[in-house]
């Protein structure tokens, strides 16, 4: 079933033979509230619009992360970053932790829609923002996801890609966080899914080892491209 279509099947026995197919309604130039369900990756999330208490699918606009396949697309990305395949999907895996720090589950956010609200797939096409802030911009700035001008008008980010290409930031290069997230044995990225009741910072990984912590297997806080 599509992003965005739900089915309801009755457990009546009498009942059964129906099913209801809903699709919300998303229209364009419109602001929604919803909350965080899940980061899927870089560029897209699963959210529960306020109104409905619907699950549906984001795509962020003007970005594009990492993908974790190796269809077309990702041979692109590919020849575009200057890596192989392999470094592409620890990439793509780096781009999605950075986006669960920025909207760990149950974050209350606005979605803006522009001309086109949804795609070829159902996904809704928004804007992500929590109060004033810009998730699409972040991701860019910060140097985990690169530009993408399809689907619609929306903000063009080259400006912010350039500098983070500059500055070799996220994917771009030193793939560093602000701060890393430390428990009794090992240090961890902040979107990491084992650093979510963590409290103990250390503002970078020399430090965290200096402290005799080990980088955590999962979240990879010591890659670096080469």
């Amino acid at each position: 079933m599509s992003p965005g279509k739900f089915l309801f099947k009755s457990d009546d026995p009498d009942l059964e033979h129906i099913t209801l197919s809903l699709e919300v309604g998303i229209t364009a130039f419109e602001t929604y509230e919803a909350k965080v369900v899940k980061v899927i990756d870089g560029d897209t999330l699963k959210v529960s619009l306020t109104r409905l208490s619907l699950v549906d699918t984001v795509r962020l606009l003007g970005i594009d992360a990492p993908e974790t396949g190796s269809d077309g697309h990702a041979k692109q990305q590919c020849r575009y970053l200057g890596v192989d395949m392999t470094t592409l999907h620890i990439l793509a895996k780096l781009s999605t932790i950075h986006l669960q720090w920025l909207l760990p589950r149950g974050t209350a956010i606005k979605l803006k829609t522009t001309g086109t609200p949804r795609d070829d797939c159902h996904r809704i096409l928004a804007g992500v923002f929590i109060d004033d802030v810009c998730i699409n911009r972040l991701m860019v700035e910060h140097g985990y996801a690169m530009v993408y001008q399809g689907y619609s008008d929306w903000e063009s980010y080259f400006d912010l890609e350039a500098a983070a290409t500059q500055a070799r930031k996220g994917i771009f290069g030193s793939c560093e966080e602000p701060f890393y997230f430390a428990s009794s044995r090992l240090y961890h990225r902040p979107g990491c899914n084992s650093a979510q009741r963590i409290s103990l910072k250390y503002p970078t990984t020399a430090e965290a080892r200096a402290a005799g912590l080990s980088p955590c297997s999962l979240c990879l806080p010591d890659f670096r491209r080469s």
